[in-house]
């Protein structure tokens, strides 16, 4: 029979050789070395008691609790008998400097004109200038006390934060030993961190910490000795920035070595 024609092979595709990728290698600086947990609190400055420098009653309040204010802000307005005693004498103080200008300037000008001696001219000015320095202290000693020239008591923030505490209501008594506002700077925590053993050693000052949303701070102090009980050290790190935190709460913060 007829031979059967074995057909050629299809030859194979060429092969094209693959370049490796090549990337610049970069040092690490920082390295995690643990996850702890954490508890927020505030820096001992991030906290401040305003107090009243006179009893009085509290005519009117102008926050709440939780408010955020600015520094300056207005809280509350105090009628005290103090601060009205002390306008008072600021009003009579500039009684007396009105007076006393007055009188300088009238013996001045009969000085001038050889009226009369100019002893006496000298002697109106230097009782203008006892006016001026009794106004003064007046002035002073209102400012000091948060009082205006109404003698209304003008409770301001000191700092920038959020009303953390309010121990005073409208019309209520309010004494000087008594702080009713308490202002918590907003922004300004730290975290008490508890490090396990094996980190102790591991963990120093001005080391990173990282929390969750991206947070970062440094740490401040390490403890010297551990815990008998826990086997852990407490350590404090204070925050860059800190919106949305709470003080009291508990967080997982990432060490960076």
């Amino acid at each position: 029979g007829a031979c059967g024609k074995s057909q050629d092979a299809a030859p194979p595709e060429p092969v094209t050789p693959q370049q490796p990728k090549t990337a610049v290698a970069r040092a690490a600086n920082e390295v995690p070395l643990g996850i702890v947990p954490a508890t927020i609190s505030f820096p001992p400055a991030a906290r401040v008691a305003v107090t009243a420098a006179f009893s009085g009653a509290v005519r009117q309040l102008h926050v709440i609790e939780g408010q955020d204010v600015r520094k300056g802000q207005l809280l509350a307005t105090v009628v005290s008998r103090e601060a009205l005693s002390l306008a008072s004498d600021g009003a009579r103080a500039d009684a007396r400097v009105d007076l006393a200008r007055a009188n300088a300037n009238r013996i001045g000008q009969l000085a001038a004109e050889g009226v009369v001696a100019g002893a006496r001219a000298d002697e109106a000015k230097a009782a203008l200038r006892e006016a001026l320095v009794d106004q003064s202290e007046a002035a002073r000693a209102l400012a000091r006390a948060g009082a205006g020239t109404d003698g209304m008591v003008r409770l301001v923030a000191p700092i920038a934060g959020r009303v953390s505490k309010i121990a005073v209501e409208t019309g209520g008594p309010l004494d000087g030993m008594t702080a009713p506002f308490v202002i918590e700077g907003g922004g300004r925590y730290t975290l008490n961190l508890q490090l396990p053993e094996r980190l102790v050693r591991q963990v120093r000052p001005v080391m990173a910490v990282l929390l969750a949303d991206g947070t970062r701070g440094r740490i401040l102090s390490v403890a010297p000795g551990l815990d008998p009980a826990t086997r852990s050290a407490q350590a404090i790190a204070a925050l860059d920035a800190a919106p949305g935190l709470v003080a009291g709460g508990s967080v997982s913060v990432t060490i960076l070595g």
